[in-house]
């Protein structure tokens, strides 16, 4: 009797087991297809997202699946516009996974967190959230979090024109992507057209079309553009052909844009976005009536949806509009209602533009005492949206002071502790370790005489003039192989530079790279550059950087530069002789093309 009752027990645990097995698999596959859904088609996102709270309600899982759903909601939340409600699921969502000892989800609501404040130009609370969120991804080894922290700061970096920042995250990210993108998604990740499309918007911002364009269509071939993701991406290339003066490929790809803007895949919320955005990309190409027949699509969807930060900017839009059709008094109308909610808000950037517009109509109108009475108003509205931003910066920077000291604090903690737990065990063997170390230092004092006997019986070996920087280099490797960190170099052809003006080319070189960055002549017409740190794609991206500086210095004849990338049985010899051959080949395929 009693193996029976054993046996059935044994059963009913093992077929409990089994289903929340079943159940927790299930769950996963949903929110695997749930991470790419929720950037293409945010209604089928939150469609999927009720179906998957019904199985975890219906279904017995695992804490882990419970918490990566909970980070499925929030991410859902965020891309509908529901920032609040993200907000509060984020700060759940963290103090679960410390309670439940899942520390390695905390970067990824960190991020969610951190994007709802950013959405709601809360930059104080979002930057030090970003930054959190990066180092706990760096602790606990979680590069799809490390990810999105850095891409999402690089987007407030090239917002607010910190673009030196903005292009290291850019840079590094598309590091840890090459090296991640094999892997499953064990949490959350953003797709890699999102990160292509990021770095095309900072090089359209710093004026550089002709790169931005190029990141921009690598963004467009990824697999995972469809959707919503499609419409987005092919809305900014279209701008960005506008910008650099290609109106046949700009309207291709803004028709593209248009035709995809069905009511049917998108929520209202990211209809409103879109229709105010192409109509922005209308009134710049002066097509008037077209952009405003857009922004008036857009304001209807706000107002249903009782958006009053959205109504007071396409209000903005509108007067531009108004503007530009001449009629002045409905345009004033527009702006002094959206200068009203920006003052009660104290939205000094807004505030800052809106007072630009209004100086300009006003000198226009050769209103002038109106005009510079609007122009103080911008450059007091400027004076305030740049103290905002730098006080957000300070509280970045002191957040990462502190946690900073607070690591080192706790290391140092940490060591006390293990000193004092092993000072009692050791008393005992401070005789014995003196005896060995009176050993020791007799081996080692009759090794130094025998050497330098030897030494000095034997013909001293000439030593090449660039054995140092060979060691250099080669520590520099051994280095980054043990620590299974990527590396490149370069590998530069100098010779057709006036030997007098290469110390300045490399001086300039020096001032483009980072600080860990090595720049150095490797033989009289040649100079190695080591990036440390940086995989392929990094140092392809640096090669192209570089070739515009390097250009300047031999306008007749064409730059190429060889890359390598480090392997674990490289040696200086053979990346050098790699990279050579990269460059040979370059140069053999420019000649069979030039022929």
């Amino acid at each position: 009797m009693f193996f029976r009752v054993l046996l059935f027990f044994i059963l009913f645990w093992t077929s409990k087991a089994l289903a929340i097995s079943q159940a927790d698999k299930d769950a996963s596959n949903i929110m695997d297809l749930l991470d790419a859904l929720i950037f293409q088609d945010p209604q089928a996102a939150s469609n999927k997202m009720a179906t998957l709270e019904h199985l975890i309600n219906k279904q017995s899982v695992q804490n882990k699946t419970r918490l990566r759903v909970s980070l499925m909601k929030c991410n859902v939340l965020v891309e509908s516009g529901d920032f609040q409600a993200a907000i509060k699921i984020a700060q759940t969502g963290d103090a679960q996974a410390k309670l439940m000892k899942f520390e390695h989800a905390r970067p990824y609501f960190l991020n969610c967190l951190a994007i709802a404040h950013a959405s709601l130009d809360n930059y104080k609370v979002a930057l030090p959230l970003f930054d959190s969120a990066a180092s706990l991804a760096k602790q606990y080894q979680q590069p799809d979090a490390l990810i999105t922290a850095l891409y999402q700061r690089a987007q407030i970096d090239t917002y607010s024109d910190n673009f030196t920042s903005a292009i290291e995250d850019l840079r590094v990210t598309l590091d840890i992507y090459s090296e991640v993108k094999t892997r499953n998604t064990h949490w959350s990740r953003p797709p890699l057209a999102l990160i292509y499309a990021a770095m095309a918007n900072l090089l359209h911002a710093t004026g550089d079309f002709e790169q931005a364009i190029h990141y921009a269509k690598l963004s467009l071939a990824q697999k995972e553009t469809v959707g919503m993701l499609s419409h987005t991406l092919q809305r900014n290339i279209s701008r960005m052909y506008f910008d650099a003066g290609n109106e046949e490929a700009g309207e291709l790809a803004l028709q593209i844009a248009k035709s995809q803007l069905t009511e049917g895949n998108f929520t209202k919320l990211v209809l409103g976005f879109s229709y105010a955005t192409l109509s922005s990309i209308e009134l710049s190409r002066k097509n008037y009536q077209e952009a405003e027949r857009l922004v008036l699509k857009s304001q209807r969807i706000f107002k249903t949806l009782n958006r009053s930060l959205e109504i007071m900017r396409t209000s903005r839009l509108l007067a531009q509009i108004k503007f530009a059709l001449g009629e002045h008094v409905r345009a004033i109308e527009l702006m002094s209602f959206a200068i009203q909610e920006a003052e009660m808000r104290q939205l000094h950037a807004d505030l800052s533009y809106f007072y630009h517009l209004m100086a300009t109509h006003y000198a226009q109108q050769q209103e002038y005492r109106l005009a510079y009475s609007f122009l103080n108003k911008q450059n007091q509205a400027s004076t305030q949206a740049n103290k905002q931003l730098n006080d957000a910066r300070f509280i970045q920077y002191k957040a990462r002071l502190n946690q900073h000291d607070l690591s080192q604090a706790q290391a140092q903690q940490s060591m006390n502790q293990r000193t004092q737990g092993h000072t009692s065990q050791l008393n005992w063997a401070y005789g014995v370790i003196f005896i060995l170390t009176l050993m020791l230092v007799t081996i080692f004092i009759w090794y130094l005489v025998h050497r330098s006997n030897r030494n000095y019986l034997s013909d001293p070996l000439p030593l090449s003039e660039t054995l140092p920087v060979n060691q250099k280099l080669e520590a520099i490797m051994s280095s980054a192989k043990k620590a299974d960190s990527p590396l490149s170099l370069l590998l530069i052809d100098t010779s057709n530079i006036r030997q007098v003006d290469l110390p300045q080319m490399l001086d300039e070189l020096k001032l483009k790279l980072r600080e860990q960055d090595i720049v150095l002549r490797f033989t009289s017409n040649q100079v190695v550059v080591l990036l440390q740190y940086t995989a392929n794609n990094g140092a392809i991206f640096v090669g192209e950087q570089l070739t515009t500086l390097i250009k300047r210095w031999q306008p007749q004849a064409a730059v190429n530069i060889g890359i390598a990338s480090l392997q674990q049985f490289d040696t200086l010899a053979s990346m050098v002789r790699r990279a050579s051959i990269s460059r040979l080949n370059k140069v053999k395929m420019e000649t069979h093309n030039g022929h």
